[in-house]
């Protein structure tokens, strides 16, 4: 008997894992769980979600769920660059700004993190990977904030007593990304085996 017939992972979050629309019909990222581990799982995460929108993605929490994990925060941080490219003054008073915006990141960050916590389930939560930037001072800029967002995703996980799956380590390759946001098949696949991986971990606790 497959020791993972009864688990049931719930998948929150944006398009990591809700990524068919990018993979022309290919299998989403529970689809691509339930092969690799032989458990169950939900996909709540919808693509374009925001950090405020996973509260309302567990109040849709099936009872028979038995771990979850999230992927969110990377819409966040794209509206976190809109901000600063409209922004008005020159670079060093638009990365003044950005402060006051990571601030606000960590607050919803952590907002989100107590949600999940209060659940009582084992949770993961993804980093938010670097996504294939040709530009070299986009990147340098991109590489920056994706650091610093990172360090407040590790932050609030850890305070509420949570894990952390670190997607950078993962995605690392042209051949893991169908854009600079969304993982490819290729990439998916790596995502699925990691995410087995953790929650064969977290069930023989």
């Amino acid at each position: 008997m497959n020791p993972m017939h009864e688990t049931d992972v719930a998948l929150l979050g944006d398009s990591i894992f809700d990524s068919r629309p990018y993979l022309h019909g290919q299998p989403d990222m529970a689809d691509r769980l339930v092969k690799v581990l032989g458990c169950r799982a939900t996909l709540l995460a919808v693509s374009g979600s925001r950090l405020a929108d996973v509260p309302r993605q567990l109040a849709r929490l099936p009872g028979r769920t038995t771990h979850i994990v999230v992927s969110a925060g990377g819409n966040d941080l794209l509206d976190l660059g809109r901000r600063l490219r409209g922004g008005t003054g020159n670079m060093l008073a638009r990365l003044g700004e950005a402060a006051g915006l990571l601030k606000e990141f960590n607050g919803q960050y952590g907002e989100m993190c107590r949600a999940i916590a209060a659940r009582g389930l084992p949770a993961a939560l993804c980093t938010i990977y670097e996504p294939p930037v040709d530009d070299p001072v986009l990147r340098q800029l991109g590489s920056a904030a994706l650091h610093m967002v990172n360090t407040a995703i590790l932050s609030e996980a850890r305070s509420c007593g949570l894990e952390v799956i670190d997607l950078r380590a993962i995605c690392r390759e042209p051949a893991d990304f169908f854009d600079p946001i969304h993982p490819s098949a290729h990439g998916a696949d790596k995502i699925a085996a990691v995410l087995a991986q953790w929650v064969r971990k977290a069930s023989r606790r």
